[in-house]
């Protein structure tokens, strides 16, 4: 997976935005004109990580037959905390690496997602990464044998911040972590704008050109505050989030920062009376414009 692309990003969905019905889902990705899949959940109503070699077969048949390709399995590994210490991480995330490489030998993706890991004291920690490398310092090479057996493999590990607890708050952590990584010639940063909102870092072009230098995906997700620049308070479709998605789509695709952006489902409270019915629709439609505007 190149960090600089030629092409302007594609856009791709979280599977089950498209619906739970794994088959229905995939002919919606072709009637909204989406050619890559983002294989998270709610597949055969299993995780892309639970399922079985006759499940794996038959996903992979109903891809192909409806002419697409996955860009990314979405798991959850090392999504814990970092004081669950370094047993539960190399059997629990790291042990589960031979099955994750199984599973993308019969879809074929680009990209395997990693999660940064969180603690629980995230509250009270304000250099996250300092923190781990005095309280969890193996963690780091716990994450450089799962990126070195992801690559031998053929695919690309991509490492997402999730929300609440991630050593991920900001772009100093972002950077301090990936730095911090032996292998990290071979990773990715998936910056999931929102989750480092929630985090504490709201969203500007400025945080995306600090990051810039790692990332090599992204996820988008609309949100709202009740201030400029405040905390995430409101569910939102992307068209109405308070973050500046045209700038920021148009630094992405001057710099070719990414091969793909993905769509996720919004987080915070939904506003009252607030009907989000057609949201995921009106989400691709919205992106897709803006791309195709070359911002």
């Amino acid at each position: 997976m190149s960090s600089t692309p030629s092409a302007k990003p594609e856009i791709t969905i979280l599977n089950s935005m498209a619906g739970r019905d794994f088959e229905a889902a995939l002919d919606r990705h072709v009637a909204w004109g989406l050619r890559w899949l983002d294989l998270k959940d709610g597949i055969f109503g299993k995780s892309v990580v639970e399922l079985s070699d006759d499940e794996l077969s038959s996903a992979a048949r109903m891809i192909k037959e409806r002419g697409l390709r996955v860009y990314a399995l979405s798991t959850s590994l090392f999504a814990e905390n970092v004081e669950a210490g370094e047993e539960v991480f190399r059997q629990k995330h790291l042990g589960a690496i031979p099955r994750v490489l199984e599973i993308a030998e019969a879809l074929s993706p680009i990209a395997i997602r990693l999660i940064a890991a969180f603690t629980d004291r995230r509250g009270s920690v304000t250099d996250a990464i300092q923190y781990t490398k005095s309280r969890a310092p193996w963690l780091f090479d716990l994450y450089d044998e799962a990126i070195e057996r992801i690559s031998s493999a053929g695919y690309t590990a991509v490492i997402e911040n999730e929300s609440l607890g991630s050593l991920l708050s900001g772009p100093q952590e972002a950077l301090a972590f990936f730095a911090s990584l032996s292998n990290r010639a071979h990773a990715r940063f998936t910056w999931d704008v929102v989750n480092m909102w929630q985090v504490g870092t709201f969203p500007t072009v400025e945080v995306y050109e600090a990051l810039r230098p790692i990332i090599g995906y992204v996820h988008f997700k609309g949100g709202q505050s009740d201030e400029p620049g405040g905390p995430l308070q409101w569910k939102s479709a992307l068209d109405e989030a308070s973050w500046p998605v045209r700038e920021i789509t148009s630094r992405i695709v001057q710099d070719g920062a990414c091969r793909m952006i993905c769509i996720n489902p919004p987080h915070g409270a939904l506003r009252p009376g607030t009907d989000p019915g057609g949201w995921v629709q009106r989400d691709i439609q919205y992106l897709r414009a803006l791309l195709e505007q070359e911002v």
